[in-house]
C-alpha cells in the first residue's frame, strides 16, 4: 500500500534547474568564457613568476604549483621584482597596479563561478556561503561580458610583465655575455618599451565601464567609447 507523503515538512528554495531551457545560450557561454579567461590569466601569471625567478622553464610548474594561492604568487612576484631585480619605483608601481587589479577581479570571478542560479530571470544570484554569510553577485549578460573583457585586458597586461622579465637576462652584463650583440640590443629596445606598453594597457582597462559592486547595484550601461579588444 502506497502512502501519500503529502506536503514536505521543510520548505526550501533549492530547486532543480534546466539551464538549457532557463537561460540564454549567450549567458551560459559567458559563464564558461569567464572561467576560461581566468585560467588563461592565471597561466600568464605563472609564466611571469617563473621568468622573474630566472628558473629553467621545466621548473616553472614545479614551483608555481606549490605556492599557496593566487595572492601568494602575486606577492612573490612583487618581491622578486623589488629585491632580486631591483627594478625602479615606476616599474614596481606599474606591476603592482596590474597585480592588484588581478586580485580584485578574482573576487568577481570567484563569485560568478560559485553563483547558484535559483531564478534564471533574476539579475542577481547568491554566491560564496562562508561562515553563515551568503553573498550576492550580478549575473546579467552585460556584467558577465564586462568581466570577461576586463580579465582579457589584465591578461594582456601580464603578458607585458612576462616580456619584461624574459628580456631582463639579455640586458644584464654578467648574464648576457653568451648572446650576440644584436640580440642584446633588440632585448634592450624591447625592455625599454615594456613599461610604456603596460601603462597604455592599464589605461585601456581603466577606461572600461566599472563593474557593479556587491551587494549588487543596477548594471551600468556600456560606454559608447569602449576601448578596443585586448591584444591577443
Amino acid at each position: 500500500m502506497r502512502k501519500n507523503k503529502g506536503k514536505p515538512i521543510i520548505e526550501h528554495s533549492w530547486k532543480p534547474m534546466n539551464f538549457e531551457e532557463g537561460m540564454s545560450q549567450k549567458r551560459l557561454a559567458l559563464f564558461g568564457m569567464v572561467s576560461l579567461a581566468w585560467n588563461d590569466l592565471e597561466g600568464a601569471l605563472d609564466t611571469a613568476l617563473g621568468a622573474s625567478l630566472d628558473l629553467p622553464e621545466p621548473m616553472w610548474v614545479e614551483v608555481t604549483s606549490r605556492i599557496n594561492g593566487f595572492e601568494g604568487k602575486c606577492s612573490l612576484l612583487k618581491q622578486c621584482a623589488k629585491i632580486a631585480h631591483r627594478l625602479p619605483d615606476d616599474h614596481l608601481t606599474a606591476i603592482a597596479d596590474t597585480l592588484g587589479s588581478a586580485m580584485e577581479h578574482k573576487k568577481y570571478r570567484d563569485a560568478v563561478i560559485h553563483a547558484k542560479i535559483l531564478d534564471p530571470d533574476s539579475a542577481t544570484a547568491p554566491t560564496n556561503e562562508r561562515k553563515g554569510n551568503i553573498g550576492e553577485v550580478v549575473v546579467t549578460e552585460e556584467v558577465l561580458d564586462g568581466l570577461f573583457r576586463r580579465l582579457g585586458w589584465i591578461r594582456a597586461e601580464i603578458d607585458v610583465i612576462v616580456t619584461l622579465f624574459s628580456t631582463l637576462p639579455l640586458c644584464v652584463d654578467h648574464k648576457s655575455m653568451d648572446f650576440p650583440e644584436d640580440e642584446k640590443q633588440s632585448a634592450l629596445t624591447e625592455l625599454k618599451a615594456c613599461i610604456p606598453r603596460l601603462l597604455d594597457r592599464q589605461h585601456q582597462r581603466k577606461g572600461l565601464p566599472p563593474l557593479p559592486r556587491i551587494p549588487a547595484e543596477p548594471p551600468i550601461p556600456p560606454s559608447s567609447e569602449e576601448p578596443e579588444s585586448p591584444p591577443g
